[in-house]
């Protein structure tokens, strides 16, 4: 034996009592300043570690928050080639719309609540500035939704991106 309690093989001695035998001393397991030290690092790491989140499949359309309902109109000609609040000449052959609630750039899903007839458009200008108007429509937007006639019609309006 060697003077760290190893034999010729390398084995330690075991005291009878549980520990260890380092030269002519016992020295119980897991004893002395290293464990607690090891012991304190472990528990600071687990109360550090966080589980990821799972990853989540996009909702169903019949989860998705409902939209904003309210009266949407449409542009006249009289504005065609007109500069919009984006920069952009005002085309009405064009999806897009005027919204004072929505960012510019932002695609919505316009849904005339009359017929379900729906479509996307892309939010380039601001307006109406008529009270309980919602959104201003393009003319190529309000013909897919089938208000050409009337002018109005009561919407439902989703963000899309």
């Amino acid at each position: 034996m060697d003077r760290l309690g190893t034999d010729t093989l390398g084995a330690r001695r075991i005291a009878p009592e549980g520990g260890a035998v380092i030269g002519d001393r016992r020295v119980p397991w897991g004893a002395g300043p290293t464990r607690t030290l090891v012991m304190a690092c472990l528990a600071f790491l687990a109360g550090c570690a966080v589980a990821p989140a799972p990853a989540r499949p996009p909702s169903p359309a019949h989860l998705q928050p409902p939209g904003i309902e309210g009266i949407a109109s449409f542009y006249s000609n009289d504005f065609a080639g007109k500069l919009t609040a984006s920069g952009e000449r005002y085309d009405p052959h064009k999806l897009t719309a005027a919204s004072r609630r929505f960012p510019l750039g932002t695609r919505v899903r316009v849904r005339n609540l009359a017929n379900g007839r729906s479509v996307v458009v892309l939010i380039n200008d601001r307006g109406p500035y008529l009270d309980g108007r919602l959104i201003d429509l393009s003319e190529r937007a309000a013909r897919r939704l089938g208000m050409l006639k009337r002018g109005l019609a009561k919407v439902l309006v989703r963000v899309i991106r």
